[in-house]
């Protein structure tokens, strides 16, 4: 049988191998290369498959697939990265959008980081990092929650009722009010 040409995702990791760089991939770069590999196939298993895909029902294709798609958006860096996980969020179809949580969004991905033994090693820490600060930017999140393991000391966001809340003003006055 013919063999496939390395993936963009294979031949970043054979370059790093050999210690050779090719073009820099600046969060690439400074990420063990265990984590590199496992942070792109995860971006691209949710970006081409969904946040809701069973993992093991993924073939081997489909998985060079994720790796490729995953070092495509990973390799510019942190911008990209989150540009890319923002738009998993913006076409986020749930049937309570507003009520949604991370995990609901963010599925698998956001699963792997906060629940898989292996993505607790320090080596995830900056990707861990890059999806909590996005949560903390979109959702209404409760000081005391634990996100991706560390604990919210205090909220960035409000949603009507919490601010309704903690001011004490109804929700429908604060939502006319907020309307001005």
């Amino acid at each position: 049988g013919r063999f496939r040409d390395p993936s963009r995702l294979e031949f970043y990791l054979a370059s790093r191998l050999e210690g050779v760089s090719q073009r820099p991939a600046p969060f690439l770069d400074r990420t063990e290369f265990h984590a590199a590999a496992r942070i792109c196939e995860m971006l691209g298993v949710v970006l081409l498959f969904g946040t809701h895909v069973n993992i093991d029902t993924l073939t081997s294709n489909d998985r060079f697939r994720a790796g490729n798609m995953g070092f495509t958006v990973a390799e510019p860096g942190e911008a990209s990265i989150r540009d890319a996980l923002t738009q998993i969020r913006r076409n986020y179809r749930g049937s309570q959008l507003n009520r949604a949580g991370p995990q609901a969004v963010f599925g698998r991905f956001y699963q792997w980081l906060a629940l898989s033994t292996g993505a607790q090693h320090p080596a995830y820490d900056e990707i861990r990092n890059l999806l909590r600060e996005l949560i903390l930017d979109s959702f209404s999140i409760s000081p005391g929650t634990e996100l991706l393991g560390k604990p919210l000391r205090e909220r960035r966001l409000h949603c009507l009722k919490t601010a309704s809340n903690e001011t004490g003003i109804g929700s429908r006055q604060l939502k006319r009010i907020l309307a001005f």
